[in-house]
């Protein structure tokens, strides 16, 4: 889809997310992604780095360790099991993570020789309704589906 100058102006005035749908093609052996719990992080300031490419600018952002971050992980991630990674998202007064760190480990329960990760992934973009209220995982807590 295209969209005018205008277009994107507007949509970019709201609140909008950048958000990766990641999902196995096979059982997940070794490499699966590790997230880091956005409370144990969100205090402590950020690390840009520019990747400059011959059309562009992008940016990806990171921390330096601490002992007391909480990590997430999935064994054997299914290829029915779809992972969701924030990218992005445009809220800047604290109150939802920016964006979720993640990486990869090596599983230690796998032997050596065990296949890596091998997955789809799709970015998706979320355009909220304007002064449409941030919703933390905090609030959401007890929650029944």
């Amino acid at each position: 889809m295209n969209y005018t100058e205008a277009e994107v102006d507007e949509l970019m005035s709201r609140r909008f997310m950048s958000i990766n749908l990641a999902k196995p093609i096979v059982t997940v052996e070794q490499n699966p992604f590790v997230l880091c719990a956005w409370p144990s992080f969100a205090d402590q300031p950020y690390i840009n780095n520019y990747r400059v490419y011959d059309d562009r600018v992008g940016e990806t952002t990171r921390f330096t360790y601490r002992q007391d971050h909480e990590w997430y992980w999935v064994p054997q991630q299914q290829p029915h099991e779809v992972s969701m990674l924030k990218c992005y998202d445009s809220v800047t007064d604290g109150s939802v993570s920016r964006w979720s760190f993640h990486t990869a480990c090596i599983d230690p329960h796998q032997p050596e020789e065990a296949p890596c990760r091998k997955n789809v992934v799709v970015r998706s973009f979320v355009f909220f309704e304007h002064n449409a209220p941030a919703v933390s995982v905090r609030s959401l807590r007890g929650v029944q589906s």
